[in-house]
């Protein structure tokens, strides 16, 4: 995709896999937020408590900062970005002072903005789907290779160190298929199918830390309530189930 420095206004083209992440301008050596320029006139948001305003360009937006109507803190978005990013981490080559622009939002949005749809009931269920028939292919070539070198472990039908291994490898894989690809992007292979993505409650993207949190509330609290863990899912109004509480994330469509 092609990314515009906000200091210079070059531009250059990067890979898709950078679009919301920070990257640096080779001529300036500014860092900024990849997104997408249109090469149209940019349309920026702001939050406002629980409010999102806007469009507004990009000089209005700046303005509005100088101006001290918002904070550093302050959650801004445009068409392209990943999520609702802080002022100062979209704009750093500004370095705004404490007395220019206060370090903190007294109005800190705690909640997704209007923006976001989360995702429904069918889309949840054909990622993990999707991701179910990824997970046993991959167990299946394990077993297949265990089965291949050690014959004699699978002819006895009793437990033995190699069966008990290889079920162990297929449930670190199977974890850490989740958690890597939660962490890394925000989304399994099957959520990024269904176009679906995991965020924080601001928007922001997911660490690993909390893609471990996720997987263990979804696994362990799933089976320990057997999958009651998932009914309020339904009534949340935010679609969130037990572990998507616990961790503080959201599955929205994008």
């Amino acid at each position: 995709m092609i990314v515009k420095c906000p200091k210079c206004n070059s531009k250059g083209k990067v890979s898709g896999d950078y679009a919301g992440k920070e990257v640096r301008c080779p001529k300036c050596a500014v860092g900024f937020i990849a997104v997408e320029d249109s090469g149209r006139s940019e349309e920026w948001y702001y939050g406002q408590g629980q409010e999102k305003i806007g469009p507004i360009d990009r000089d209005q937006l700046l303005d509005l900062a100088h101006q001290e109507a918002f904070s550093a803190s302050t959650l801004i978005w445009k068409k392209g970005m990943a999520g609702w990013q802080p002022f100062l981490e979209v704009f750093p080559e500004l370095a705004m002072s404490a007395e220019s622009i206060t370090s903190a939002d007294p109005e800190a949005i705690d909640e997704p903005l209007a923006e976001f749809h989360y995702a429904g009931a069918s889309g949840r269920i054909a990622a993990w789907i999707i991701d179910v028939v990824f997970m046993l292919s991959l167990g299946g070539m394990v077993e297949g290779l265990s089965r291949k070198f050690f014959p004699g472990a699978y002819a006895a039908y009793t437990l033995n160190p190699v069966l008990l291994g290889t079920l162990g490898l297929n449930v670190f894989l199977g974890m850490f298929y989740t958690i890597f690809f939660v962490g890394k992007y925000g989304a399994t292979p099957g959520k990024m199918l269904c176009r679906l993505q995991i965020v924080n409650q601001d928007g922001g993207a997911v660490s690993y830390r909390q893609a471990f949190g996720r997987y263990c509330g979804k696994f362990i609290f799933g089976a320990l309530t057997l999958m009651l863990s998932f009914l309020p899912f339904f009534f949340d109004p935010q679609r969130r189930a037990l572990h998507d509480r616990m961790s503080h994330t959201l599955v929205i469509e994008v």
